[in-house]
């Protein structure tokens, strides 16, 4: 199964979830299936009280984005050696064994790809949904992730905006393994058929959170939209979009395919990297387009103070990866915070600054969509 585990955690994704299941049931099974021992009706207590805890770090359980007959799960598992049985498995049945109370038959399927839409916080009368876009490189879920596992669209962010659904969008932006070959064009294309299928079912208002290479592919998609008729009934979805460490004007320390090449020591030459390089004629054009009507969406721009260094003992100090003229649109006023290109996209705590600073912008967006919001 195709996947993505960091050394700590594992996050996987349940979809075709019936809508009578319980997170506690979901949960039950999922250590059913990895800890059988530990599973029976006479200890339910205990593992929930004291062993789940050792094991699951976090967990959501919310209506599918295309399909209200539906749910999906996130659970982020700490890597133990029992937890990589989940993963020898792309499904299994909610009526497998005695420990799972649900009667169905339905196939739940499992991943750790993330790839399309998943909701990971929200119900089906929210006012107001927020994408998440990944960058290059990257991951739906891991990519916003902090190493003890908290995923702050997840775990922090609800709490600031309750009346707004959240959705992480993931797509192969790969460069390393399993690379694609599609260029920006294609992934907004892509992305724009997912954003359909969620127009079609209930209309709301959109604000966009991007992470580098996210960023172009919304401003394509975003292009499309207005300029094909196909796309006509999406025109009015975006409300406004927050971009962190985005090259709307490639690197300007040095372009990203050479960045990425020598972090990795083993990148595969693409048209993907080739479009991103500083002052390509692809993102000229797209900056250019964009520039059209960027007037009409609400906009915060993010751009990251510290430079990005190589891991390892022979630390390299690769200066940043995007500056902030690149990270800025037009005469836009940007936001600088004291974060690399990686972390200026995870967040620990609801006290972290520009954690902060994020939830002031989204607020400020919905503002007027959303009323129900702490101070």
């Amino acid at each position: 199964m195709e996947g993505h585990v960091t050394s700590n955690m594992t996050t996987i994704r349940m979809q075709n979830i019936p809508l009578d299941t319980h997170k506690r049931q979901l949960l039950r099974k999922c250590l059913n299936m990895n800890f059988p021992n530990w599973m029976t009706s006479d200890n339910l207590v205990q593992v929930f009280l004291g062993f789940s805890q050792e094991v699951v770090l976090s967990s959501s359980l919310e209506l599918s984005p295309d399909n209200s007959k539906t749910m999906t799960g996130t659970i982020t598992l700490r890597n133990m050696s029992e937890v990589q049985k989940l993963l020898e498995v792309d499904e299994f049945s909610l009526s497998e064994g005695n420990a799972f109370p649900v009667e169905s038959t339905r196939r739940v399927a499992i991943d750790t790809h993330f790839h399309g839409l998943t909701v990971i916080a929200g119900g089906d009368d929210s006012k107001l949904d927020i994408i998440a876009i990944h960058g290059l490189n990257g991951h739906a879920f891991n990519s916003w992730t902090v190493d003890d596992g908290v995923m702050w669209l997840r775990d922090l962010l609800p709490a600031q905006v309750p009346d707004a659904r959240v959705l992480l969008y993931g797509y192969n932006a790969n460069v390393i393994e399993d690379a694609s070959r599609s260029r920006i064009q294609e992934h907004a294309r892509l992305f724009i058929k997912f954003l359909q299928g969620l127009a079609e079912i209930q209309k709301r208002r959109v604000i966009f959170i991007c992470h580098s290479l996210g960023g172009l592919v919304l401003k394509q998609a975003l292009v499309f939209i207005r300029n094909e008729k196909v796309y006509s009934t999406l025109r009015d979805v975006a409300l406004g979009v927050i971009f962190l460490g985005t090259p709307h004007g490639g690197s300007a320390h040095a372009d990203i395919a050479q960045d990425i090449t020598r972090i990795s020591f083993r990148a595969n030459a693409n048209q993907l990297l080739s479009d991103i390089q500083k002052d390509s004629p692809s993102l000229m054009d797209l900056a250019h387009s964009f520039k059209e009507f960027h007037s009409e969406l609400k906009i915060a721009s993010f751009c990251e103070q510290l430079s990005m260094k190589l891991p390892g003992p022979f630390s390299t100090d690769l200066g940043l990866v995007v500056d902030q003229r690149s990270a800025t649109i037009a005469d836009e006023q940007p936001i600088p915070v004291n974060c690399d290109h990686v972390t200026i996209a995870k967040y620990a705590n609801a006290s972290d600054v520009v954690f902060q600073l994020v939830v002031s912008e989204v607020k400020r967006m919905a503002m007027g969509i959303v009323t129900s919001m702490p101070l």
